[in-house]
């Protein structure tokens, strides 16, 4: 009889042996797939952050610099034609004018005036892009006029106004007019 007990405990010892061998392996299985999420998730999350930073240099770095601007009166001495000279800030990535929006504001109104109502032209073109394209180094004439923006916008002696360049990415760019006291007809003037 103890040989039968003695063989017992023997085979239970087998079972309890492949019983912790089984619930070894399935722990080992489960930490294998807990570690494949966090090595996806991780990358998942490392790409994403990596998005978002450049997307926050692009919108940091990127915008327009006003260089000058100058405006032409008519014949009533009212100034109606404005002629803005832009450039990318050192460090900005290209500008696609075509999707940029121009905001004038004076005292009377605040209009925006889309691609489709200014001129580009190209003064000096150093990114070798189309005219619709201000890329690092280039410096860009841009003509406003009244016929052509569909608003009148008008400017008096001793009036203010403000240009806002906005570009689709990055900051907006803020230039403020003071128009002199003193204005001749047909005759350009610096802003």
């Amino acid at each position: 009889m103890y040989d039968k007990i003695k063989k017992l405990n023997k085979d239970k010892k087998g079972l309890v042996g492949i019983g912790t061998l089984i619930i070894f392996i399935a722990m080992v299985i489960v930490a294998a797939v807990a570690a494949g999420v966090l090595i996806n998730t991780s990358q998942s999350l490392q790409e994403q952050a990596r998005a978002t930073g450049e997307e926050t240099i692009r919108s940091v770095s990127s915008g327009v610099e006003v260089n000058a601007v100058k405006a032409q009166t008519n014949d009533n001495a009212k100034m109606t034609t404005f002629q803005t000279v832009i450039s990318t800030y050192p460090g900005s990535d290209g500008i696609n004018l075509d999707e940029t929006v121009i905001q004038i504001t004076t005292k009377n109104a605040m209009v925006h005036v889309t691609s489709e109502n200014f001129t580009v032209d190209k003064i000096e073109n150093v990114s070798k892009t189309s005219n619709e394209l201000l890329g690092p180094g280039d410096t860009t004439q841009i003509t406003l006029d009244n016929s052509s923006i569909g608003a009148d916008i008008v400017l008096e002696r001793g009036d203010e106004a403000s240009i806002t360049f906005i570009p689709p990415e990055g900051f907006d760019t803020y230039y403020g007019i003071n128009v002199p006291a003193v204005l001749r007809n047909n005759t350009w003037y610096e802003m």
